[in-house]
């Protein structure tokens, strides 16, 4: 598939200046469900979880998942960075 990724921007979790940001937040959010300290990096450090709050820290519109991770795994981080968390829709498309 040759696509142009013109414009668009690519970002490492581990390399990202708001990487400490963010898990500061989600150990914020999550502490009272029993995330401790140390996981709030390692959390984060998942590009599920890091796209999540990307979207709770309005950077995103949106987050799609591949097909690498459970739907678990997908409704975890979102329901985890957002309080009142609105609507999570798996869907599965094959080509």
């Amino acid at each position: 598939m040759n696509v142009s990724l013109d414009g668009i921007r690519v970002i490492n979790p581990a390399q990202s200046e708001d990487l400490d940001n963010f898990a500061n937040r989600l150990f914020r959010l999550r502490r009272e469900k029993g995330l401790r300290a140390p996981k709030r990096r390692e959390a984060m450090l998942q590009p599920n979880y890091y796209g999540a709050m990307m979207v709770a820290m309005h950077q995103a519109d949106g987050l799609i998942s591949g097909a690498s991770h459970f739907t678990g795994q997908r409704v975890a981080a979102a329901v985890s960075n957002h309080q009142g968390c609105g609507r999570t829709s798996p869907r599965f498309r094959v080509a």
